[in-house]
């Protein structure tokens, strides 16, 4: 995916030295995905698929009550990722697993 720059977040710095990742992001170009996905053991049609599609990555910011939220759309699925800074939430994996993930 582009850089903070790439998407319509204007990748500024804000007066804290943070920089807005707040946006709506593209993905331009794979390179060597297809080598890397055929290495790790992702099956052909899989693979093909995966190649194939285009995601979407939105990042909000609701300052309410300080959730951040990356929403990734592709053809074939939508995952929301909703977390607030330094607090454990659950993770759920392609594989089923589940993983208490802290962000600091």
């Amino acid at each position: 995916m582009g850089d903070a720059d790439g998407g319509d977040g204007d990748g500024s710095k804000g007066g804290d030295d943070e920089v807005k990742i707040e946006g709506t992001y593209k993905l331009e170009r794979n390179e060597n995905l297809e080598e890397y996905f055929r290495i790790v053991g992702v099956p052909f049609f899989a693979r093909k698929m995966m190649l194939a599609s285009s995601p979407t990555l939105t990042v909000t910011y609701e300052e309410a009550d300080e959730t951040w939220c990356f929403k990734t759309v592709t053809f074939f699925r939508t995952v929301i990722l909703s977390f607030k800074i330094d607090e454990t939430y659950p993770e759920s994996m392609p594989s089923g697993d589940v993983l208490e993930v802290k962000i600091n």
